[in-house]
């Protein structure tokens, strides 16, 4: 109809019912109040264009007083944490914005609300406290590093889900900086086998995943692209289809970073040889604490080290024939394979605490009896007191 609306009958308004009306004020939108409005202004009467949008009368003459749609205010939100605030925002920094142990000690200025309030209200406290940190990325060239993670994950082996450890490699180009070091010792061992293919190993920082942040969705990946709704007969077959999968998948996709194929840039980067060295050999290694005794427990027999080591930490490697000991990556003992219990000491490793000759001491008699000489103590006399005493009693 030309200038006149399209009448549409509104829901019927159920007698009984205490609900608002469908079209009350908190149901009409922006642009409901604006053809409201139109309608209005074009002289349409109140009830029909009630009808018309579903609307109560009292709303319609609202809008058509106010002219134009005003969002509603919305009402305060009163919070039991309110009288606390001030307090809250000068002791969370005190206490590390444990919420835990403000909401204790919230519990005993008077405040009778739940920790989950206590929690809410410190995330903004330690947010705007503890703003993000920028890093600085640098780029290495291909193969001048590479950062490794570990994660775990369940597959399902045959009928039953097993726990699967995840270890990624990756050596792409970029890394963020670390802004500090840790300081620690690497395992003998790995410290052994970097020495060896001449990689200098370098430790993250503690709870501070950007240090390798190019490899941090790799164990994600791993998981939720080749493991997802998978299912293994054994453990072989699982290790048969991630070699599948690296090949056939991971590797011959763009990289999101990189926007190659990484199948094609392994190709065509050159990394460095070998020289044909022999691949390291890895003894069994552990670590073993030097008793008072100066021996170290190996497989149930017990095996002598230097005597002043008594205390301290020794690493010992397992050799077909027999064990070697070090310490700080020195050679302190050598020892053959024994039978368990058995004990293997070399009289070396006790220099100046047992003798090493084994000759008997010569004995000697006590020096400083005080009862000795008195009853002990004999004469000395010449000899011609005897032969002049002889002479008197043969006369």
């Amino acid at each position: 109809m030309d200038g006149k609306l399209e009448w549409v009958a509104p829901p019927e308004r159920p007698a009984s019912s205490e609900l608002p009306w469908l079209g009350a004020d908190a149901m009409v939108t922006e642009t409901v109040v604006e053809q409201v409005v139109q309608a209005r202004a074009r002289g349409e009467a109140v009830a029909a264009v009630a009808r018309a949008y579903g609307l109560d009368r009292k709303t319609v003459r609202m809008w058509e007083k106010r002219g134009t749609y005003v969002p509603r205010t919305p009402r305060p939100v009163l919070s039991c944490l309110d009288p606390y605030k001030d307090w809250l925002a000068c002791r969370a920094p005190e206490v590390g914005y444990n919420a835990t142990v403000l909401f204790r000690e919230l519990r005993e200025r008077g405040f009778a609300g739940s920790v989950i309030i206590v929690r809410r209200a410190v995330v903004p406290l330690r947010t705007t406290a503890t703003p993000p940190a920028a890093t600085v990325r640098y780029e290495t060239a291909p193969g001048a590093q590479a950062q490794v993670d570990f994660g775990q994950t369940r597959v399902w082996i045959a009928d039953a889900h097993e726990v699967a450890q995840i270890f990624v490699l990756d050596a792409r180009l970029l890394a963020p900086l670390s802004r500090g070091r840790v300081s620690l010792a690497f395992h003998p061992t790995y410290a052994d086998f970097c020495g060896y293919y001449g990689v200098r190993p370098c430790a993250c920082q503690p709870y501070r995943p950007q240090t390798k942040g190019k490899v941090e969705s790799g164990v994600k990946y791993v998981v939720r692209n080749a493991l997802a709704g998978q299912r293994f007969h054994s453990w072989a077959h699982l290790n048969t289809w991630l070699l599948e999968w690296a090949a056939t998948i991971a590797d011959q996709r763009e990289h999101g970073t990189t926007h190659e194929i990484p199948a094609v840039r392994f190709a065509r980067e050159a990394l460095t040889p070998l020289d044909g060295r022999p691949a390291y050999a890895l003894p069994h290694t552990r670590e073993r604490k030097v008793a008072t005794d100066a021996l170290v427990n190996i497989d149930g027999a017990r095996y002598s080290v230097p005597a002043q080591l008594v205390g301290a930490t020794v690493t010992v490697k397992e050799h077909a024939q027999d064990f070697t000991i070090w310490h700080r990556n020195t050679v302190v003992a050598t020892h053959p394979r024994q039978a368990r219990h058995h004990v293997a000491m070399q009289p070396a490793h006790y220099a100046g605490l047992l003798r090493v000759d084994q000759t008997p001491l010569r004995a000697a008699p006590p020096q400083y009896d005080p009862r000795y000489p008195v009853a002990g103590a004999v004469m000395t006399r010449d000899l011609a007191v005897y032969e002049q005493y002889a002479a008197e009693c043969s006369v």
